[in-house]
Order: C-alpha cells, then sequence, then structure tokens
C-alpha cells in the first residue's frame, strides 16, 4: 500500500524496480535518442485508457525463484512486464509498474495525452450471462483506477476522460470488453470519480459499442 494516499487503496507501488532504460523496452516504451524513457509534461495527461490483459496470469518456476518464493510479489512483478502504468489483478491488487509520467505504449495514438489502467483477465466484446469482473479483481480495478486519478491530479495531471482502448486501435473489438466498460467505467469511473467517456470519439479506432452503453447489471 503506497504512503501518503488519500484513501487506503489497495495498490502496489513497483515502479521503483523499472531501470531506466527499463527492460521491456521497446516496445513498451517511447525512447530519447539515449534511451531513456520520455517523461510527459504533466499537463499534458489528461484521461485514462481501459484495457484488458486478454489472459489471465500465471508464475513461472524461475519468477517465483526471482521473488524469493513469495508466490504473489512473483505475479504482482509481472506489471513491470506490462505496456500500461498500472495493472489490477485477482489477487484484490492493482500494481503500479511504471512510474506516471513515464511514455508508455499502451493505446497508440493516445499514449502521450493518457495513463493506461490493464485488467487481469479474458473479456468477451458482449458479456452475455458470464460475470467474469467480480469480487478481488473488480476491487483491484476500482483502487487502480481511483488512485490513478487522484495520485495523477495532484501532480498536476488534468485527468478528466477514460477512454476504451478500442477508440484508438482497429483492432482492439474487444478491448476492454463489455462488461468492464458498463462495471467500472459506467458504474464507477463516471459515477463515482465524475470522468466523463467520449463514446463516439476515435482517434485511428472504434466508437464504443451501443451495448456497452447501457448500464449493465449491478451498475447504477
Amino acid at each position: 500500500m503506497l504512503e501518503g494516499d488519500l484513501h487506503a487503496f489497495s495498490v502496489v507501488n513497483l515502479a521503483h524496480e523499472q531501470p531506466n532504460p527499463p527492460i521491456f523496452s521497446p516496445p513498451h516504451h517511447k525512447l530519447t535518442r539515449r534511451g531513456k524513457v520520455i517523461v510527459r509534461r504533466p499537463d499534458t495527461v489528461e484521461g485514462i485508457v481501459i484495457h484488458q490483459t486478454a489472459t489471465p496470469y500465471g508464475v513461472t518456476a524461475q519468477q517465483l525463484k526471482d521473488a524469493g518464493g513469495d508466490s504473489l510479489l512473483a505475479k504482482h512483478r509481472r506489471a513491470l512486464g506490462v505496456a500500461a502504468h498500472m495493472t489490477a489483478f485477482d489477487t484484490d491488487f492493482a500494481v503500479l509498474g511504471h512510474p506516471l509520467d513515464w511514455y508508455v505504449n499502451h493505446a497508440n495514438s493516445l499514449n502521450a495525452r493518457s495513463l493506461g489502467l490493464e485488467i487481469e483477465g479474458r473479456f468477451p466484446q458482449l458479456m452475455g450471462t458470464n460475470e467474469l469482473l467480480t469480487g478481488k479483481l473488480l476491487h483491484a480495478a476500482q483502487d487502480g483506477l481511483e488512485y490513478l486519478v487522484q495520485e495523477g491530479r495532484r501532480r498536476g495531471m488534468p485527468i478528466r476522460w477514460v477512454w476504451a482502448h478500442r477508440q484508438s486501435s482497429m483492432t482492439r473489438d474487444d478491448d476492454p470488453g463489455q462488461e468492464i466498460w458498463q462495471k467500472l467505467v459506467l458504474g464507477f469511473a463516471g459515477a463515482v470519480l465524475g470522468l466523463r467517456t467520449q463514446p463516439d470519439f476515435v482517434t485511428g479506432g472504434k466508437t464504443i459499442p451501443m451495448a456497452w452503453r447501457r448500464p449493465g447489471k449491478g451498475v447504477a
């Protein structure tokens, strides 16, 4: 848990473990000619892009060994290799894997003006009858998102928008998927945090499907 938070967020800060130049670069980061990650001016960051990992994360024997046998730490360190500032895991924690001012290649033409939040798991474009964003994972996603908003604003980032990765990519139809959009974006980012969506906005991608725009099960 981070010190000095406005609330008791379930957020783990591992950004200090990222070397600069980072291990996973490129393609995860935009670099200067000297190989350092580009640091953005806070006043240029105005939104958050929501993603899904499209797969649950496991831990290899080597990752477990590198974490000293700590399986929770081993899984959380997976965030260091994810191209997003924050990753929400089914462990009940969100992990900050990259400094907020770093330029991370997570959302195509939205990279420069946004923070990225990944959510662990495979979520279908249309939710159907299955609920996957529940319990610990939903809590982690909410805490990770709220932390990005509050800490970003504290650093001078005028965060007011929330976008889907599909809005900046023609190949990301289910990113982040209907359930994440309805529960996390409509039901929390908008209803609780006061962030605004732009469902018809695109920058090299696709608009938010009409089915996603309706509040889903359990969403006020």
